[in-house]
């Protein structure tokens, strides 16, 4: 049978430090991915008006 000591345990505010820690990491990255998410669609609707103007580009040409 094994003794807990308590230097074998974090005390409950090195614990409640970590989750802390960990909550503002998770904030951080959801911000993050929320901005990454933006930037991706920002993206994608100007790589679709780029082609819909080369389309259109394409369209004029073949009637002149």
């Amino acid at each position: 049978m094994s003794l807990n000591t308590s230097a074998e345990q974090p005390s409950l505010s090195s614990v409640n430090q970590t989750i802390h820690k960990q909550r503002d990491q998770i904030k951080s990255l959801e911000s993050t991915v929320a901005l990454l998410e933006k930037m991706v669609a920002e993206e994608q609707e100007a790589k679709y008006t780029a082609w819909k103007k080369l389309a259109d580009v394409k369209q004029l040409n073949k009637l002149v």
